[in-house]
């Protein structure tokens, strides 16, 4: 295998095997390269991101028809895969020749053959090399023909069929004078084609003609013509205005206006000049661009040929470079230059809440993909490609939106409600439950609106609303001390009184005792009030009553 030239980055390298381990098969260019019966090809240039190369080369007793290079072009090889023909060596006549004489001959080429003036052919006139490197059917021979006379004698007393090729034949081989169809002798004549007995007799058979007989043509096979075989159809003698038409050997082409074929006329063939000659074959097929039509009817493209191209739609015309292709001298045509440039499509707007991927560029046959943000989803194409429009090139498909996802309704809750209840929500919105009056809230006060699959749903799980626990409390005393004033008439008393409390809890609404405990409080202090108020008052007028600092207490006990 032939070295690539250059220095490659070993992480380049690596970066490619990985690809190929890795990427689809769609990646990787093109497919394996086509295989050609009794042959085998070789890489003799292989690259990871570049441009595939194989040669072929076909087994011993065979030849390469064909390029024997194809590379890997636009994801298709280029050009066609050759073949390989079988080679058949060149036939062994003696006392004869061959319609074309080279050293070897290539399937399905086929030769005609022809004898020497006084011999005869024993086998078939036209003869093909086959796939198997011989000739079939088998190569004939050029034999001498037997003595005149014996031929007569021995066929005199048959019947002749009346069959023109066949009479032909017979009447050759039996008088060989000439062309006639009257036999004489010294007692009577006879008239071959009526089918009648030859009569025997010692006289000489002479021939004549009368104003009731004919000339029977006969043409031998047609001439030979440079480059051209002749279509024979098995035949080694033909009759009078018979039409022979020849075709062009592989490689070579009918000159337009040039006459193909040969008549029998006056026992000799018409003149022919030589009409197959040299051709390129049809032009180069390019991509982006297409023959213009006063070429696209023609087949015959001499060396020196130009033709034209016109760019197809979706590009447009580099003024810079040729666009023609010339007919080589070794009959190939010349390189074209990439003279059309592909047309670039509109810039793609942006879509709302969403976003638009260019993968490579905007030029025609690239294709653009579209995606949404998360809450979001596509109506419309997903993708579109840039194509040829008319005379421009445009976007295949219409650009989609992105509407928003919405959940449905929030599911209810026993004994619950939701808080500021909304018509809709979208992705990350929020409905938010409290319980009504003696039910107590568990679990998330809300739940949120998420998407999954493009649909709107809620996250889980749902609070629950429970009856709020009303069992009895048992309530504790409190004492509550509250001094005398000092006096030289009053003595000082402290007032303590007792109010009881209910402990706090969760719940929406107080409860029914730990209202009545509030009220039993603040009446006991009402009355306390009312009774240090009096005894002050009555204190005050008596005028001498003392007291040695002892305290009173008044106890209130309120109870539920």
């Amino acid at each position: 295998m032939k070295p690539v030239s250059g220095r490659k980055s070993p992480v380049l390298y690596l970066h490619g095997i990985l690809t190929v381990l890795l990427c689809p098969d769609s990646l990787q260019g093109c497919s394996a390269p086509p295989e050609v019966k009794h042959g085998h090809f070789t890489y003799i240039e292989r690259e990871i991101f570049g441009t595939d190369v194989v040669e072929y080369e076909c087994q011993e007793g065979y030849t390469l028809v064909g390029e024997a290079r194809i590379s890997c072009t636009f994801f298709n090889w280029s050009p066609p895969a050759p073949q390989c023909k079988a080679v058949c060596q060149k036939p062994e006549i003696s006392n004869g020749k061959l319609s074309v004489e080279k050293d070897q001959y290539v399937t399905p080429e086929t030769v005609t053959i022809r004898c020497n003036p006084g011999y005869r052919m024993v086998g078939s006139q036209n003869i093909f090399c086959s796939e198997n490197k011989s000739w079939s059917p088998d190569v004939p021979k050029c034999e001498k023909p037997a003595d005149k006379s014996e031929s007569h004698s021995s066929d005199v007393g048959k019947k002749y069929v009346e069959e023109e090729h066949s009479f032909q034949t017979r009447f050759q081989n039996v008088v060989d004078t000439g062309n006639g169809n009257i036999f004489k002798d010294v007692q009577h004549e006879m008239n071959l084609k009526t089918g009648m007995m030859i009569s025997s007799t010692e006289n000489v058979c002479e021939l004549f003609l009368t104003p009731r007989t004919m000339i029977v043509g006969d043409c031998s096979l047609p001439p030979d013509v440079p480059n051209a075989q002749a279509t024979l159809g098995g035949l080694t003698s033909f009759p009078e205005q018979r039409t022979v038409t020849y075709k062009c050997n592989k490689g070579f082409v009918k000159v337009p206006g040039k006459a193909d074929s040969v008549v029998c006329q006056n026992n000799k063939w018409s003149e022919l000049a030589e009409f197959c000659n040299r051709s390129c074959d049809v032009p180069t097929r390019l991509l982006f661009a297409s023959l213009k039509k006063s070429y696209s009817q023609q087949n015959y493209f001499p060396e020196g040929s130009t033709v034209e191209y016109e760019c197809r739609q979706g590009y447009i015309r580099d003024p810079s470079l040729s666009g023609n292709i010339t007919c080589l001298q070794n009959f190939v045509w010349s390189k074209p230059d990439k003279f059309c440039k592909k047309k670039s499509c509109p810039k793609p707007r942006e879509i709302e809440n969403g976003h638009v991927k260019i993968t490579t560029d905007i030029l025609l046959g690239a294709t653009i993909y579209f995606s949404c943000n998360t809450g979001y989803k596509l109506v419309g194409a997903a993708s579109s490609f840039c194509a040829p429009m008319g005379n421009t090139v445009g976007w295949s498909a219409g650009f989609p939106e992105c509407q928003k996802i919405l959940c449905p309704e929030p599911p209810k809750v026993d004994h619950g409600m939701i808080q500021e209840k909304q018509n809709s929500y979208a992705y990350g919105q929020s409905a938010t439950y409290k319980c009504m009056e003696g039910f107590t809230l568990h679990g998330e006060i809300s739940i949120y609106c998420t998407v999954r699959d493009d649909q709107g749903e809620w996250s889980g799980p749902l609070p629950q609303c429970r009856e709020t626990d009303v069992s009895p409390t048992v309530l504790k005393s409190t004492e509550v001390n509250v001094p005398a004033a000092k006096s030289t008439a009053v003595p000082r008393t402290t007032l303590r009184l007792h109010a009881t409390s209910a402990p706090k809890g969760r719940g929406s609404a107080p409860s029914v005792a730990s209202t009545i405990a509030s009220g039993c409080v603040a009446v006991t202090i009402i009355i306390g009030i009312i009774i240090l108020v009096k005894i002050f008052w009555d204190s005050g007028k008596s005028g001498s009553y003392y007291t040695h600092g002892n305290n009173k207490a008044l106890k209130c006990h309120g109870s539920l």
